[in-house]
């Protein structure tokens, strides 16, 4: 017997891991606009590493523009500063973003900057969709399916963040030292602190919040810390930096680069993930640690006007 289904009771269902769904970033010139133009060089994108936002990179991508000549511009990454919040945080759902703000600014090819998380955004950017990667520069990473060292203290910042009860507080000030209490003890140093407090925001109805999405980071951390495996046969040939620290806690383990005379030549010759960039090239900061590349950025200091975080 034939069985015909109209198109009024018939339906679809998609069965499946939920979709991914790509979100319109804030992101903010450090350049004048028209510097890139018709035959010039790619417009320069800074992507930031976690809970901090596209504010951490301004000194530096106003230097970047005047050095380079290009067209700067630095991202607030979804769940961070003034970007849209979401429930989904992984990398894939990060370059998608991406992907959405270069087609909304109609740019076909950008270099990417990132660090830290930024830089494996970066990275999977560049290996999801290598042409419209111009050249890919990474701070303070690697692509290594090994967990980044700091993830346990990165967990216990969220926890403690998300403990923070900002109910009844009145005022900027009164808000910081509210966070302050929580975050003091466990922050790394004071420029660490002012980083965290920084993601204090003011919502319309006058309250206060954190501008990040600290549920949502709990939840990633895990998967963020490492590197996404099913990208281990993906290759970007572009032109590809790393800017390492000698020190970095976030590379060592991959070789051991102390009391090798030949330590960038051995760096790239055992690097695991050459064969994913073939063009990399390495520069090692002597004696640099993680936290000597990161001051190198500037967290802005806790203001009396927090920025309005975006609605939930």
């Amino acid at each position: 017997m034939r069985i015909l289904l109209s198109k009024r009771n018939y339906k679809t269902y998609y069965v499946g891991p939920p979709r991914k769904v790509a979100v319109d970033l804030c992101y903010k010139f450090l350049s004048n606009k028209n510097v890139s133009g018709p035959g010039r060089k790619s417009p320069i994108f800074l992507l930031h590493d976690l809970l901090t936002s596209k504010s951490n990179w301004t000194s530096v991508g106003e230097v970047i523009s005047a050095k380079t000549k290009r067209q700067v511009m630095a991202v607030d990454m979804r769940n961070h500063g003034q970007s849209p919040h979401t429930e989904s945080h992984d990398y894939i759902d990060l370059t998608l973003d991406i992907l959405k703000l270069l087609n909304k600014l109609e740019i076909k090819k950008a270099t990417f900057l990132g660090h830290s998380i930024g830089g494996r955004s970066a990275m999977v950017t560049a290996l999801k969709q290598p042409k419209i990667v111009d050249n890919l520069i990474v701070v303070d990473v690697s692509p290594t399916a090994k967990p980044i060292p700091n993830t346990e203290y990165l967990m216990k910042i969220l926890d403690a963040m998300s403990f923070v009860d900002f109910k009844g507080v009145t005022s900027a000030i009164e808000a910081i030292n509210v966070a302050e209490k929580s975050l003091r003890t466990i922050a790394e140093d004071e420029k660490a602190l002012n980083a965290l407090l920084a993601n204090i925001g003011q919502n319309p109805d006058n309250t206060f919040a954190w501008v990040c999405n600290v549920n949502a980071l709990k939840q990633y951390l895990p998967s963020m810390a490492t590197f996404p495996k099913e990208l281990e046969d993906c290759v970007y040939t572009g032109p590809t930096l790393f800017v390492l620290g000698e020190k970095s806690d976030f590379v060592q383990g991959i070789i051991d680069m102390r009391n090798n005379e030949h330590r960038v030549k051995e760096f790239l010759k055992n690097l695991r993930f050459s064969k994913t960039f073939p063009s990399l090239v390495f520069v090692e900061i002597p004696n640099g640690s993680s936290l000597a590349l990161a001051t190198i950025l500037d967290p802005p200091p806790p203001s009396s006007t927090p920025n309005r975080p975006q609605k939930r």
